[in-house]
């Protein structure tokens, strides 16, 4: 070894001698930037092009294509208004609401309530702007209420508001264009059927709306029209979407899964803990887990350790993606689902679901009359199985791992040292970076 060389290698051993190691990172809210998601029958993906494909119901105008009827597939049918998405609102209802790589926000579907924002309770079938505003980041779309959050953090709710959805101390009349939600700080919302919850950057955990079945998870049934904190350090929220199911489940700081409310029909609990009652504060699911979406009776979650993708409650035309043939089973605790590992996140809808794989693609299963899955026709079989769409998400974020907060060990440093001195470019990742998906010319759908 030249003698510049050995200087330079001995120098870097001894400096790492020395080095204190560092405290593991502190776990952070993520702003989300959702490439897919589902609405109550039909989802919609931001494709490596970012542009937006909607598939599955469309009465209300819900797939952004300027028409409204019959359920449409996925071939050819493309959101109008640009090529430049960013993020869509995961959804529970039969709206859908996205954000442009601008800033913009833009709203279309069911408006009966003004849940899209525009100052009326007219129906759009194609995106429509939400006030002229570039600042907006992140947000939901609830069954008949939809909040977002801009840049300075401050939280802004409209449509429906009964039962204080709005998160600002009132009740009753509906909102057609957006209000400001008390608090601050906010880095993320979940928008569920008739309550709300929300989390800031400081990984507290905030709720809303309707407490009748304890889906605030607060320890009470009280309803609050103000955000009520969740005790404990969170990272991930979803509430669920319609129907029966009042529910929140929720991923803590640590990892680990919780859930709360009421999960279901008598005799079937979404909850995941086994127990077919409800519960007004936060019961543990079990295990590790990246990635949690609540649907109407059925929840899905990917674990932490290997990517592989769970799900529990009910199991009608095939919700818990079990791959076996005709399965419509329920179960009140999580089973593995088909398709193997290196899943990186769902969207659950009514009665189906949707999940990409770390390279981007997009799977569906569950029930079809609505070609929710993406089908060219209409059916009513049991899709246990997930089946292809074809099309592959854009920006899919890799679930975070154990690896996330891992310290340098002493081996670790000389090994970067070493490295380092024989001129390699070493660079520590935390796993939460992009992947590489396929390129578009091969997997855009037109």
């Amino acid at each position: 070894m030249p003698a510049a060389r050995f200087r330079t290698v001995a120098a870097l051993l001894l400096a790492s001698l020395f080095m204190a190691a560092p405290a593991p990172a502190a776990a952070t809210v993520d702003i989300p930037e959702v490439s897919l998601a589902s609405m109550q029958n039909g989802t919609c993906v931001i494709n490596l092009d970012h542009e937006i494909y909607c598939w599955g119901g469309n009465d209300y105008g819900q797939l952004g294509i300027n028409i409204f009827g019959a359920p449409v597939g996925i071939s050819g049918r493309e959101a109008t208004n640009g090529t430049d998405w960013r993020a869509l609102f995961d959804s529970s209802g039969n709206h859908m609401c996205a954000i442009k790589s601008s800033g913009t926000l833009w709203c279309w579907g069911l408006n009966f309530n003004g849940q899209l924002g525009l100052n009326d309770f007219v129906d759009r079938s194609v995106p429509t702007q939400v006030g002229s505003d570039s600042d907006w980041i992140a947000g939901a779309a609830g069954q008949y209420s939809t909040c977002a959050i801009k840049s300075d953090r401050t939280l802004w709710c409209w449509g429906q508001n009964d039962v204080g959805q709005a998160g600002n101390g009132t009740s009753g009349a509906d909102n057609s264009t957006p209000v400001q939600a008390d608090g601050s700080n906010w880095a993320g919302v979940s928008m569920g059927r008739t309550h709300a919850c929300a989390l800031k950057t400081d990984n507290t955990l905030w709720c809303w709306g309707d407490n009748a079945d304890g889906q605030l998870g607060i320890s009470s049934l009280i309803s609050q029209t103000h955000p009520t904190q969740v005790s404990g350090a969170w990272k991930q929220v979803d509430t669920s979407a319609d129907g029966p199911g009042s529910y929140t489940c929720a991923i803590k700081t640590d990892n680990t899964l919780w859930c709360w409310g009421q999960g279901g029909w008598a005799g079937i609990n979404t909850l995941g803990t086994g127990a077919t009652t409800a519960s007004n504060a936060p019961l543990e699911v079990g295990g590790t887990w990246s990635q949690i979406a609540s649907g109407a009776w059925t929840a899905c979650g990917i674990k932490l350790a290997d990517k592989s993708l769970w799900c529990w409650g009910d199991g009608w035309k095939g919700n818990l993606a079990t791959g076996i043939a005709a399965d419509e089973n329920d179960s009140d605790v999580p089973v593995a689902a088909a398709g193997g590992a290196a899943w990186a996140t769902i969207a659950r809808g009514r009665d189906h679901a949707c999940a990409a794989h770390t390279n981007g693609s997009v799977w569906c299963w569950g029930q079809n009359t609505a070609q929710a899955l993406g089908t060219p026709v209409l059916d009513a079989d049991t899709h246990s199985t997930p089946i292809d769409t074809g099309l592959f998400a854009s920006g899919i974020v890799l679930p975070s791992t154990d690896r996330d907060t891992t310290q340098w060990s002493m081996p670790l440093m000389l090994l970067a040292a070493l490295t380092a001195a024989a001129g390699i470019a070493t660079r520590r990742s935390s796993l939460r970076g992009r992947v590489n998906s396929p390129p578009s010319t091969t997997n855009k759908l037109k």
